[in-house]
């Protein structure tokens, strides 16, 4: 730790709190101004220069933009430890923590509104956001109700396998998202097809959870649930009697959660004025408990109370599954060593921990 005590000579590190597909998060100080800033390094073995300038131009791109439903970017660059962006530390709570609370209708009107009204900020200036999702979207109380703040704006694809693929090649698209909220058309077609669109669709699925408690399809995951969104649209809204304006609503959600992306309203803007012609005042409803800290205290817990979504926080160690592991190494190592093609099928109860064992083989797969 010593070795990564700062970056840039400034950014003083105080904890990892979070590690996925593109980096790790890190919680740290501006020695400067004295302020808590959130530092986003590119992961070893996507710091190539093509990625690199990916990533440095989608955080010249960010920190552009200047509105006051959007986070901040405060500094970009390259240190030892690679690529990096700085970003103001946000002291509020994910719309994650409002999932299943049933909020006030003034509440969800308030806050989908100005989710649009940062959507429309950001596809303004030519970004696309591609991984809108609760827990990108932070929400703190105001005087007048919540305040909604979006983060990690235009990061969700640094990496894709259209660009510099030859010239007659099977074109495959590596993608940095969450499948759960994510828009069919990102999934399987090529970057020039996904636009503003794109975000709107996940903006559906949120403003759909948030009323019901569940997506559309919810009891699917993974590529099931990217088929079925490719291959039907979503069904009725479910009918609530105390919910106000509720046909204005099914025919809202039937335009943005619709298959083709020409079906779907073109800009937020739109989506914002039909959210406000709903007329609701806006108020503020409670979460679910969750710790809050106004400083980063910087253990990992403290990070994720605070309201750090950019990817989830890492696990502990795997335990007991040494033979699980030990087999689909010994596959993966078949492959490599040019012995043919393997297929390994992980099965088992749900919250059995397929996942995580699938997920520290490719940790490991990516280290070696």
């Amino acid at each position: 730790m010593e070795k990564l005590a700062r970056i840039a000579g400034r950014y003083r590190l105080k904890a990892r709190i979070g590690k996925g597909d593109m980096g790790i998060l890190w919680a740290a100080t501006d020695e400067r101004s004295g302020l808590p800033v959130a530092i986003r390094v590119l992961q070893r073995g996507l710091d190539d220069p093509r990625r690199v300038a990916r990533f440095r131009a989608s955080a010249l791109q960010a920190a552009a933009l200047d509105h006051p439903h959007v986070a901040r970017v405060l500094d970009e660059g390259v240190d030892d430890i690679g690529p990096y962006i700085v970003s103001e530390w946000i002291n509020a709570t994910p719309l994650s923590a409002w999932i299943g609370t049933a909020p006030d209708f003034g509440f969800l009107c308030a806050v989908a509104s100005q989710i649009c009204d940062a959507l429309a900020h950001v596809h303004g200036r030519g970004l696309v956001h591609l991984d809108l999702r609760p827990k990108n979207i932070l929400v703190s109380q105001g005087p007048r109700g919540p305040i909604v703040r979006l983060v990690d704006v235009g990061c969700a694809r640094i990496d894709d396998g259209w660009s510099d693929s030859q010239v007659g090649a099977p074109a495959t698209l590596k993608f940095l998202g969450t499948l759960r909220y994510l828009a069919p058309e990102v999934a399987d077609r090529p970057p020039w097809q996904t636009g503003p669109w794109s975000d709107l669709y996940s903006f559906g699925l949120i403003l759909w959870e948030l009323l019901v408690g569940d997506i559309p399809f919810g009891e699917l995951q993974g590529v099931a649930l990217l088929l079925r969104r490719a291959t039907l649209n979503p069904p009725a809204l479910p009918a609530d009697e105390s919910r106000p304006h509720q046909l204005g609503l099914h025919t809202l959600l039937s335009r943005l959660l619709a298959r083709d992306p020409l079906d779907r309203p073109q800009t937020a803007a739109q989506v914002h004025r039909t959210l406000e012609a709903f007329g609701e005042a806006p108020v503020w409803c409670e979460p679910r408990p969750v710790p809050r800290i106004q400083q980063p205290r910087f253990g990992r817990r403290h990070a994720q109370a605070a309201g750090f979504p950019l990817w989830p926080l890492d696990g502990g160690p795997l335990v007991g599954r040494d033979a699980e592991l030990g087999t689909i190494w010994n596959e993966l190592q078949q492959v490599v060593a040019g012995r043919g093609s393997r297929m390994v099928v992980v099965t088992g109860a749900p919250a059995c921990g397929k996942t995580r064992l699938v997920e520290t083989v490719a940790l490991h797969a990516d280290v070696k």
